[in-house]
């Protein structure tokens, strides 16, 4: 696959709710992670797949459950990476 991490967000964007909020936090931090190299690039792509199979999701209820949502998205890629 060219483009690995495009498909985990159009399934995200399939899945609906806080999917695609996990996806963005998870993307923005091992960036992040990449460009300090921290982590290597393809380490992306492992670090937005884990977090969608691991980090709750749901429903969106609000402003509330998107900020927590992001805020456990980004801390599971630093803990994933062990920073």
């Amino acid at each position: 696959e060219r483009f690995p991490c495009l498909n985990l967000i159009i399934e995200a964007g399939k899945q609906g709710g806080l999917s695609t909020t996990i996806v963005n936090g998870a993307n923005e931090e091992a960036v992040k992670l990449y460009l300090q190299n921290k982590i290597s690039f393809n380490d992306i792509h492992k670090a937005i797949a884990n977090s969608l199979d691991s980090v709750c999701g749901g429903k969106i209820d609000g402003l509330d459950s998107l900020l927590e949502t992001d805020k456990k998205s980004r801390g599971y890629v630093r803990k994933l990476f062990g920073e």
